[in-house]
């Protein structure tokens, strides 16, 4: 897990390529770009969503992901195929962190 408490929790295991494939598209496409076409696929998405998909804080539905291949021209197994091991179990702990309770000390 991430060393900083106030640090976001990662979301996601695929932002990172999403983010380098989008800059190999033809002429390096923006995040704007990227949203407009993901737009056009059905995807409620703007510029500041692909950033936050990108930084891995937004969550991304499976069907998302097909959406986002197909606008970026590859298979949805190519947007996992930097999900290692130590990063599917950092998002799994952030996930499981944002869902328990924070403990506290009975008074």
């Amino acid at each position: 897990m991430r060393s900083s408490t106030m640090e976001l929790p990662l979301l996601n295991v695929s932002g990172r390529r999403i983010k380098q494939l989008r800059m190999q598209m033809d002429s390096g496409w923006t995040q704007q770009r990227l949203a407009r076409a993901l737009q056009l696929e059905g995807m409620t998405v703007d510029r500041s969503g692909v950033a936050k998909i990108e930084g891995g804080y937004r969550k991304i539905s499976d069907f998302e992901i097909v959406i986002i291949a197909k606008a970026l021209g590859v298979t949805p197994n190519e947007l996992l195929t930097d999900a290692t091991d130590k990063l599917v179990h950092e998002v799994l702990q952030d996930s499981y962190r944002l869902l328990r309770p924070p403990h506290t000390s009975p008074t």
